[in-house]
């Protein structure tokens, strides 16, 4: 009966260190803004999992461990610049992890403007 306590008790510490350390990137995530850089994202929410680049379009994508399904952050720049964020959830079972292929189509529409002097 002791051995039942001491074990439910360690799982009760186990669940609820894991509860605090999660959602890490996806809690930062509402400080990004348009226009950061590179260096202030990465300052705020760490080195991204995973980073793909599609001509001067780069997707950077973050992964916080849940309880019930992960979720992912994508973080979109368009000349090193943000132009917005996106995010997914996965189940356990099946992306634990594991990042999927960037969508894209997907990233936010951007307008450069080019201005002669």
């Amino acid at each position: 009966m002791k051995m039942v306590r001491l074990c439910f008790q360690i799982g009760l510490i186990v669940l609820c260190l894991t509860a605090l350390g999660c959602g890490t990137a996806s809690r930062q995530a509402i400080n990004v803004n348009p226009g950061m850089n590179r260096e202030q994202v990465a300052n705020l929410l760490g080195t991204p999992g995973d980073r793909q680049f599609h001509g001067l379009d780069e997707a950077w994508q973050y992964f916080d461990l849940g309880m019930f399904a992960d979720k992912y952050t994508v973080v979109w720049f368009y000349d090193g610049r943000v132009t917005g964020m996106t995010s997914y959830t996965g189940t356990n079972e099946t992306l634990t992890g594991t990042f999927r292929e960037v969508r894209w189509e997907d990233r936010p529409t951007v307008s450069v403007e080019w201005r002669n002097r």
